[in-house]
């Protein structure tokens, strides 16, 4: 096994040494072909499930059939190297390379980081305070940014980035992965990775919200504590108006909606869209996108009725589309036919 290791091997160096970009050819046959992967060992380690994917993986079929793959990816030994600098480091450094790259290359890059991430934790990596809080606010940076795979079955990065944080956690035990949630919450910048994951794994205070839970990944009897210490939080960055600079405010106010009544959250709401300037720079954060057969389009989902009273939003909308400033305008337009093809909308 080892001889004809060694001779496949030899074959495909040749092969590749005529190629443009040596690296990037060798890179993406590893990726598409696990035998070639085992021989070159360049690309960083996939787990069984994602080998047998490869190939249904829309993501990652047409590269079997392009002439030109795509070479926008990450080799083993560059995830080797910035995973092993302190994580503030590590962040900056794929933070620089993803920037450097060509827009079209970007989109990928995030989406391969993050499953390489996930990998690396659950190899034998598992988080630690530290480096979860560099990677709560280095996740602003990827949900942040416009994802080019927006079709009906795609994954958004805010996902990818709550499957990431479970399986750096998996391997710890109920209290070692609260004690590393409680401080990475205490000092992390951006919240929003940590209250879609807290949320995904703990049931709802609130009698309208979910009963789900997830025990797998669960906080044992710390989870009421975490609960009140990521609200609080929540409360700080409302109350000093710092909750509009995070990642997705939407994903921070609806934890804070869930994990009380919900008055305290729908009296902010409506503080704030009343407040003058406040509803351009409240409401488009309302809007989410619908993935559709008949093509994307924007809504306001009937969930925020929870919160915020319709009129109130249709109110406000009208009087920015009114504007004689064009942008202000402009987001009266965009938030009045969101309302539109919003379920059921009464408006």
């Amino acid at each position: 096994m080892a001889a004809a290791n060694d001779r496949l091997k030899e074959k495909i160096e040749q092969l590749m040494s005529t190629a443009v970009s040596k690296e990037g050819a060798t890179n993406t046959l590893a990726l598409l072909f696990p035998k070639a992967d085992n021989v070159l060992q360049t690309y960083a380690a996939m787990d069984r499930s994602g080998r047998n994917r490869r190939l249904s993986d829309r993501h990652h079929a047409l590269s079997y059939f392009r002439l030109n793959p795509q070479a926008a990816t990450w080799s083993r030994s560059e995830l080797a190297i910035l995973f092993e600098l302190p994580p503030a480091v590590t962040f900056e450094q794929i933070r620089q390379r993803i920037d450097a790259e060509p827009e079209q290359n970007k989109s990928r890059l995030r989406r391969l980081l993050l499953d390489e991430l996930a990998n690396h934790y659950e190899s034998g990596h598992p988080l630690n305070a530290d480096h979860l809080s560099h990677l709560a606010d280095f996740s602003s940076y990827l949900i942040s940014a416009q994802d080019e795979d927006r079709g009906l079955f795609s994954m958004p990065n805010i996902e990818r980035m709550r499957w990431v944080i479970g399986r750096g956690l998996k391997s710890l035990s109920a209290s070692e992965r609260s004690a590393v949630i409680i401080d990475a919450i205490l000092s992390a910048s951006d919240l929003t990775a940590l209250s879609f994951f807290v949320r995904t794994v703990s049931p709802d205070i609130n009698p309208d919200g979910s009963t789900s839970k997830s025990d797998e990944l669960g906080f044992a009897d710390r989870a009421e504590e975490i609960r009140q210490i990521l609200t609080n939080r929540i409360r700080e960055l409302a109350e000093s108006g710092e909750i509009w600079g995070q990642a997705k405010p939407d994903v921070l106010l609806w934890f804070w909606w869930s994990s009380t009544d919900g008055r305290e959250v729908t009296e902010f709401m409506t503080k704030e869209i009343e407040a003058v300037g406040g509803a351009e720079r409240v409401l488009p954060h309302m809007i989410s996108e619908v993935a559709s057969t008949a093509g994307n389009y924007e809504n306001i989902s009937r969930s925020w009725s929870k919160i915020v009273d319709f009129q109130l939003i249709y109110t406000q909308a009208r009087n920015l589309a009114e504007s004689d400033e064009e942008r202000t305008s402009q987001v009266g337009l965009r938030v009045l036919k969101a309302l539109e093809r919003s379920r059921n909308s009464p408006l």
